[in-house]
C-alpha cells in the first residue's frame, strides 16, 4: 500500500484470468456493483486519484460515464 498512488478501475466483460482486458459498463460486467462498492468504501483509497475506464456507447453518450462516476 505504501508504493500505490492511483487506481485505475474498470468492470470486465470476460471473467478473471481470461487473459484478456475487455472494458465494460460499472456493474455490467464480472466485477459487478458489489465490487466496485468494496473499492469506493475502502478507507485505504479515501483521497488517491482513481481513473475509470469504459466504453462509450452511440446509444447513452456521456450520460453512462456521468452515471458512472456518481
Amino acid at each position: 500500500m505504501k508504493y500505490l498512488s492511483a487506481l485505475h478501475i474498470n468492470d470486465s466483460k470476460t471473467p478473471l484470468a481470461s487473459g484478456r482486458d475487455l472494458h465494460e459498463n460499472i456493474g455490467a460486467g464480472f466485477i459487478g456493483l458489489r465490487g466496485f462498492w468494496n473499492v469506493m468504501n475502502e478507507k485505504r483509497f479515501i483521497g488517491m486519484p482513481l481513473i475509470l475506464e469504459t466504453p462509450y456507447s452511440e446509444d447513452v453518450g456521456v450520460k453512462q460515464w456521468a452515471e458512472e462516476i456518481k
